[in-house]
């Protein structure tokens, strides 16, 4: 029974918390999770998949909706233990903001898998924002991420979808085209294209349409996007196979081929693969590491484990692949140029066996 002072902990927990018995327990769960937790995480996880959908192309289904709705369950039922058998240190002061949280962090970590170029430029943003004097990154009254300058954070600006904000967020292209004429937005850096976007808007945007605008500006895409475009294909490997006149054969040849790739990636010396991997770009500039998560031919858990890493420390470093060379030389304790010559010798190796096997 917990006899600790409850004073610092949502008043909505104390039934649980002060439960004696398992079946008065199961109640109290059921009710703080269902009545409680269950609509504020269904409309955000309806709002921000949709927006990621309309914003980033399509991908989310209702199936998939449901299973954040789950995951984000699975995760407060062990918050909730974990608050009842360490209150002092566990206690959750605002179940409702805490419940918020962990399903935005869950829509973000769904972003950063199924379309992680876009959540690495989202995190850029985040560090931008968060990082260079004059800008701001705060929450708005609906709890939503949104970035301005400095003064108005303090001013309380809210965010205004206005016919520029809107024209910003529905045609990134007629903007530079009016904000910037006869500028090359691609050559732009991100803090300067951002203030630009933030003059455009007249006040706060939102951190998901900042990214979606920088996005579409500075032509980030998705490898699969990419290899999509590039084969000629006009959808998923799911439409693939579903239309009888589909290149189902160049499909699975790319597959395999990606499967040897891995096969022969995993017999390089640890280094070696960290070197390439952490480091593996498109021409692009963006990570391609993350193919054979997407293709199936290796899980992130399995690239984690080629690399030796725990699968903890993993996660936190995919969100900013592909990491420079100094960061990874960090990683391995030697120097940059060794981690060059690391990569290199990986590259060569992996050119003879592809051609030994045929490939």
């Amino acid at each position: 029974m917990v006899t600790h002072n409850l004073s610092r902990i949502d008043e909505k927990l104390w039934p649980f918390l002060l439960a004696t018995d398992e079946a008065a327990e199961e109640m109290c769960i059921e009710s703080l999770l269902t009545k409680q937790a269950e609509p504020v995480i269904r409309q955000i996880i309806t709002y921000k998949l949709r927006a990621y959908s309309s914003r980033n192309g399509p991908g989310y289904s209702d199936h998939e909706a449901d299973d954040l709705n789950s995951e984000v369950f699975v995760k407060l039922l062990d918050s909730l233990r974990s608050c009842k058998e360490n209150p002092q240190e566990k206690g959750i002061a605002n179940f409702r903001g805490y419940v918020a949280t962990t399903a935005y962090n869950a829509c973000a970590e769904r972003l950063r898998r199924k379309r992680p170029q876009h959540y690495n430029l989202r995190s850029k943003l985040r560090r931008l924002l968060t990082t260079m004097p004059g800008l701001a990154l705060w929450r708005d009254e609906r709890d939503e991420l949104v970035g301005g300058f400095a003064v108005w954070k303090e001013k309380g600006m809210r965010v205004s979808r206005n016919a520029r904000y809107r024209q910003l967020c529905d045609d990134p292209q007629a903007f530079s085209h009016q904000a910037l004429p006869g500028k090359d937005v691609m050559r732009m850096t991100l803090p300067d294209l951002v203030a630009a976007m933030l003059d455009w808007a007249g006040g706060p945007v939102e951190l998901d349409d900042l990214m979606a605008a920088s996005a579409a500006l500075l032509g980030v895409r998705e490898q699969q996007e990419q290899l999509d475009e590039k084969e000629g294909f006009d959808g998923s490997l799911t439409m693939q196979l579903a239309d009888p006149k589909a290149d189902v054969a160049g499909e699975v040849a790319k597959r395999i081929y990606l499967r040897q790739v891995w096969e022969e990636i995993c017999q390089l010396p640890v280094p070696q693969r960290m070197a390439l991997l952490l480091n593996l770009r498109d021409e692009g500039g963006g990570c391609i590491t993350v193919l054979w998560d997407f293709t199936g031919v290796a899980p992130l858990y399995q690239i984690a484990e080629a690399l030796e890493l725990p699968p903890e420390e993993f996660c936190r470093i995919w969100g900013n692949l592909p990491l420079e060379d100094l960061k990874i030389a960090e990683l391995l304790g030697i120097s940059r140029q060794q981690v060059i010559n690391l990569r290199k010798a990986a590259r060569e190796r992996l050119a003879r066996r592809m051609k030994a096997a045929g490939a």
